[in-house]
């Protein structure tokens, strides 16, 4: 009750509107169904509105593996990754990663140059994605489930040079 400091005077006067405004809905025409705009008022609606609808966040310039390698300076022993046998922590996915984007220079990517990426769902898909951003690449994931036909044309029309695989998968490129 307002007397016991639960509501505060503001509120009731919010919850009597309410009410007020149901009534006349209702006085209008006894078969509307009143929606939560008519009942909530226009100001109530718009506060609420906006704020479920306020859900930027600023990163600021960080790019997503330079706010993977701050995780995994801040807890290198967490689980980044969850497989079926276990886990990969941050500091092994973020060696992983460093390891394969280094390789990926030392081939010859370029910056801004796309690697197609033809990985099952696995930690070492993630660690190719992280490698590819940290390469400065962009990727392209080419799901190993597609037709053949389907991965040749994606990769032609990107002219792919590099593509990450597991030597199962490689007959697909």
């Amino acid at each position: 009750t307002w007397r016991d400091g639960l509501l505060s005077s503001g509120q009731l006067n919010e919850m009597a509107g309410y009410y007020r405004r149901a009534l006349a809905a209702i006085a209008d025409d006894c078969h509307a169904r009143p929606d939560n705009g008519m009942l909530l008022g226009p100001s109530v609606t718009e506060r609420v509105l906006a704020g479920s609808n306020a859900t930027s966040i600023s990163f600021g310039q960080a790019c997503m593996h330079r706010l993977f390698e701050t995780a995994a300076d801040s807890f290198p022993d967490r689980p980044a990754v969850y497989t079926q046998t276990g886990f990969v922590s941050y500091a092994e996915l973020n060696c992983q990663a460093n390891s394969l984007a280094r390789r990926l220079l030392s081939q010859g990517a370029r910056p801004d140059e796309f690697v197609g990426i033809c990985l099952r769902r696995s930690a070492s898909m993630v660690a190719a994605m992280l490698a590819v951003l940290k390469a400065g690449c962009a990727y392209l994931p080419l799901d190993p489930a597609l037709p053949a036909g389907r991965i040749a044309f994606m990769a032609k029309d990107r002219d792919l040079r590099f593509a990450i695989t597991d030597t199962d998968l490689a007959d697909r490129l």
